[in-house]
């Protein structure tokens, strides 16, 4: 009688499935995240890989972060019983308290890749977040906007066309938006940055 093998990985005690020395479990982490361990969070690493960061001179280079990231990319931890962007505590732990209405922003642009680098982050309004973003691409404005039915190009050429005369109802025909977007980029209410200019 065969005896059954037990996973590989220390402590772990499930069966190993028939194919490989890993349990199911290990298995999936495996082919995930290319590593039996990847994805797997120990309690308080999450916290003590913020402190580490925090009273450590890290270098100017990115600090990735190694534990779960939203869908987005962003650095993601549990912290006070809420999910929340671990780049909110890390800043908090190396800058001080968030003022009214600030958010975490990242002068290298990167925090959609995992960057937690307290020397990265700062507090800054919801404004200068969003020309932060402007600087480094990682703006979600027009063709870049998943809901976007136009692109630079067409709004060159709309623009172009309402110069030359044509319709409102005629330009919204021909690239298939409402008459009304076409009223927004004729009045300069949408598109105005310099990439539809």
């Amino acid at each position: 009688m065969a005896t059954s093998r037990i996973c590989s990985i220390p402590n772990c005690s499930k069966p190993a499935n028939s194919v490989n020395e890993f349990c199911r479990t290990h298995y999936d982490r495996y082919k995930k995240h290319g590593s039996p361990l990847g994805g797997q969070t120990f309690r308080g690493a999450p916290q003590k890989f913020i402190e580490g960061a925090v009273a450590s001179e890290w270098p100017d280079d990115c600090l990735i972060w190694p534990f779960y990231r939203n869908a987005n990319g962003y650095a993601s931890i549990n912290y006070k019983g809420h999910s929340t962007l671990a780049s909110k505590v890390v800043c908090q732990a190396a800058h001080g308290p968030r003022p009214n209405n600030h958010e975490a922003a990242h002068s290298c642009g990167n925090g959609h890749l995992g960057c937690v680098n307290p020397k990265h982050l700062r507090w800054a309004t919801p404004k200068e977040n969003s020309a932060d973003k402007l600087i480094h691409g990682t703006h979600n404005r027009g063709e870049k906007c998943g809901m976007a039915k136009l692109t630079s190009e067409k709004v060159r050429s709309i623009r172009a066309a309402i110069a030359s005369g044509s319709s409102k109802s005629e330009l919204a025909d021909r690239y298939g938006v409402s008459p009304r977007t076409i009223q927004h980029i004729k009045d300069g209410d949408r598109w105005t940055y310099k990439d539809a200019s």
